[in-house]
């Protein structure tokens, strides 16, 4: 018998942990789901409401029937249209909606979104105040990415052109399906049938289309972090210091458009480690630090370009204070922004070491009284968890609520329509139940054939954005891109699944079959 190597063990020991996390995602969202609250008086809080599990149990089983017979239009006539033209057809059909979206739905930035707008307008206009002094971006200096890329895209296409970076997102959101596609092709060998499943599921995903105008890293992000993990699955196929160059640059554009892909990064990295930890191969340790080499160097140039006009010595929120803000239950709305930070931190004169302390102060009493009452813990963390984790919408609509033009009749029907409402909440209440579902059963029955790290990839940056969800400030907003990783998983999921149910079928009616008889010949003795 073969003895288990690192790689496997580590392997094994993830494999476990992943198993928990989507079993109680899955049985928890068969009990409730978080309602995103847009007709009527919009909020942009969580209702939760309860469900019926025989009602949700039923509906998970309509979905193994509905995707059951459409694996089997594709075993009949689909699979004869080679996977590249489906994948083609698909990228065009969702650039072409992206692109068509943006003039149907005109959201404008507000809040957030129009500050970064304005600060990079400003800049472009060399009015550098904004790193000079205590602002907005020198409190939240993790901002000042996405600014660069709003400068760029303002100097080619005129000061406050959102309108550009909308229509970047939505040129990005091919980029997204493609290298989800390519990850479910490596996945599993080239299963046709699972990138079949892949394009369906994506094609389907109305999040990702409703985060389009959002002007703001989410949705960009997200489409260049697949294409980063597709890169690095491929060189560690077959390792070509083309797309190890391709890696590094994806790495560390993802991190400059949105912070937390950090995530994603250290899933990246983890999944080298553990591979060289396994078996030595200098493509592998190259492969490892390109990402490493990536976010480096792109933070590098970042600091490189305001270096003669940044003041250093000014320092942004401590992550002390969103650990203390991400334990608030105000208005029964758990880690909700409730303003902590930002006011501890103005409130202790911008000062971070002074702000620490005075937030851990706080951050120690607030786990006292969970550890006085842990029925109450229990409760906030599981409230916490659903808020964000077992709501489908993921805020797609109440994010992208403002628009200043006419909507075109379908945008109407999205953000007003009371049927449409009801239909596009229970539709995607579906996907993403069955989505954790499958992947538990994945996790459950194919133990075998995930015995590689890289298997785990995306599940590991995802397991990381949990934990960090359930520490950080709550919304469920930052778990969409999560949800957006997964998808690939889910691909692999159904069509694992789909090919056991003729098995289990013949497998339940010989069970069937041998009680009947066994009853026919008690009674025949009888």
């Amino acid at each position: 018998m073969q003895k288990p190597t690192i790689e496997n063990r580590l392997t094994k020991i993830f494999h476990y942990m992943a198993l928990v996390l989507f079993f109680t995602l899955f049985i928890n969202g068969m009990f409730g789901t978080g309602k995103e609250q847009i007709i009527g008086t919009p909020s942009e809080f969580v209702l939760w409401q309860q469900d019926s599990f025989f009602l949700n149990a039923v509906k998970v089983l309509a979905a193994i029937v509905v995707l059951f017979i459409v694996g089997k239009a594709y075993d009949l006539f689909l699979y004869k249209i080679h996977p590249n033209l489906l994948l083609a057809a698909a990228c065009v059909f969702v650039g072409a909606f992206s692109i068509w979206w943006v003039t149907a739905a005109p959201n404008y930035p507000v809040a957030d979104q129009f500050t970064i707008c304005d600060y990079a307008m400003a800049f472009n206009h060399d009015n550098y105040e904004g790193i000079q002094e205590i602002s907005y971006l020198t409190v939240y200096p993790q901002q000042l990415g996405i600014v660069t890329l709003l400068r760029i895209l303002f100097s080619w296409f005129g000061d406050m052109n959102y309108r550009a970076f909308q229509y970047f997102s939505a040129l990005l959101v091919p980029v997204l399906v493609l290298s989800g596609c390519m990850i479910v092709r490596h996945l599993t060998n080239k299963n046709h049938k699972a990138e079949f499943y892949y394009l369906l599921f994506a094609l389907c995903c109305a999040p990702m289309y409703l985060y389009i105008p959002y002007v703001y890293g989410d949705l960009p992000s997200t489409a260049v972090g697949l294409l980063a993990t597709w890169l690095l699955l491929s060189c560690l196929d077959k390792f070509s210091i083309p797309k190890a160059i391709g890696l590094g640059v994806a790495a560390g554009l993802m991190v400059q458009l949105r912070k937390n892909t950090l995530i994603l990064v250290i899933a990246l990295v983890i999944v080298a480690l553990v591979k060289l930890l396994g078996k030595f191969k200098w493509q592998v340790l190259v492969t490892g630090c390109s990402v490493i080499a990536g976010v480096l160097l792109l933070q590098g140039a970042l600091n490189l370009t305001y270096a003669g006009v940044r003041d250093t010595s000014l320092k942004g929120i401590p992550a002390s204070l969103y650990l203390v803000m991400g334990t608030n239950d105000k208005d029964g709305n758990p880690g909700w922004y409730n303003a902590y930070a930002l006011d501890s931190f103005t409130q202790n004169g911008c000062n971070p070491k002074i702000a620490t302390e005075k937030a851990m102060v706080d951050y120690k009493a607030r786990l006292q009284e969970f550890a006085e009452n842990p029925g109450y813990a229990l409760n906030f963390y599981q409230r916490k968890m659903n808020y964000q984790w077992n709501a489908p919408m993921y805020q797609a609509r109440i994010m992208n609520f403002r628009f200043n033009g006419e909507l075109k009749p379908l945008a109407v029907s999205i953000y007003g329509g009371p049927k449409m409402d009801v239909l596009l909440q229970g539709f995607m209440k579906i996907y993403q139940l069955f989505m954790y579902g499958s992947i538990f059963f994945l996790l459950l029955a194919d133990r075998k054939g995930l015995k590689n790290e890289d298997k785990y990839v995306l599940l590991i940056a995802v397991f990381g954005g949990f934990i960090f969800s359930m520490l950080w400030e709550s919304k469920p907003r930052y778990v969409m891109p999560y949800f957006l990783m997964l998808v690939p998983m889910y691909a692999v999921a159904v069509d694992y699944m789909m090919r056991r149910i003729p098995t289990a079928a013949k497998t339940f009616l010989s069970v069937v079959r041998k009680f009947i008889s066994g009853k026919d010949k008690i009674n025949a003795e009888n």
